[in-house]
């Protein structure tokens, strides 16, 4: 008899942790999405949101304590950088691929159409809703393990790198050297659940959109696009790529 999804899921958890779960009930929650919820019947089915923000923060205290154990030197705005530069979306994405999360989603048709097991977002709430049935099946030594297993490559790198930079100010350095002005930074949209905000921005140069974001703070967003346009500067030097078409302020990136 082939063995549920979900009982593949656990296992694959249970090998990095080297110890069985004492319940896999919270993972059936962990990879549901309200999208499914929402095109559910039965009223007993409960989607991933609040375990995404019982992982949020579980997610952080590891993170935080491993960094405090690290850099016993470091003050806390440097450990906030370094914090940073793991817990992002982009990471938290890269880390739920790699476990092959997506694969695991319970989605309504409408993201599944809109390839919804591939987004960065939806990924990355599932990855934290995960942190969260570990959590509650095993306590934090056991969502400890998870997280160091699975954000190892995000921490080397972070340590290989340094902190988080700050890309809004080295993006307003060199716009002010090339192009005598300064960017200007817009909300464009804002969604989510109040535990889970999502905010979306972008940056335009000259009345021009040179980079977005999407973060879980307006600030982290704002970073991202400078990121991004950062990187379009590069291309344009290079001759390689263009900046984005203008936006109206209230159209997502």
């Amino acid at each position: 008899m082939a063995e549920e999804p979900i009982e593949t899921l656990a296992r694959e958890i249970e090998e990095v942790l080297g110890h069985p779960l004492s319940t896999h009930e919270h993972l059936l929650i962990a990879v549901t999405h309200r999208s499914y919820v929402n095109e559910s019947n039965s009223g007993e089915v409960t989607d991933n949101e609040r375990y995404e923000f019982l992982g949020d923060a579980v997610l952080n205290l590891v993170v935080s304590d491993f960094l405090m154990e690290r850099y016993p030197g470091e003050p806390e705005g440097m450990l906030s950088k370094y914090r940073s530069s793991i817990v992002n979306e982009r990471r938290l994405a890269t880390a739920a691929r790699d476990m092959r999360l997506g694969t695991y989603l319970r989605l309504g048709k409408g993201e599944e159409l809109t390839q919804g097991r591939e987004k960065d977002s939806i990924l990355a709430d599932a990855f934290e809703a995960v942190i969260a049935a570990v959590y509650l099946s095993g306590g934090l030594s056991d969502a400890a393990a998870f997280v160091r297993g699975h954000l190892n490559e995000a921490i080397e790198l972070a340590e290989t790198e340094g902190p988080h930079q700050d890309f809004k100010t080295l993006l307003q350095e060199r716009i002010q050297q090339k192009y005598r002005t300064t960017p200007v930074y817009r909300l464009v949209n804002e969604g989510g659940p109040d535990h889970s905000k999502v905010f979306e921005s972008e940056v335009l140069i000259e009345d021009r959109v040179w980079g977005r974001g999407r973060a879980k703070s307006k600030k982290e967003a704002e970073q991202q696009s400078a990121q991004e346009a950062l990187r379009l500067l590069q291309d344009e030097s290079d001759g390689t790529d263009e900046p984005h078409s203008s936006k109206t302020s209230n159209e997502a990136p």
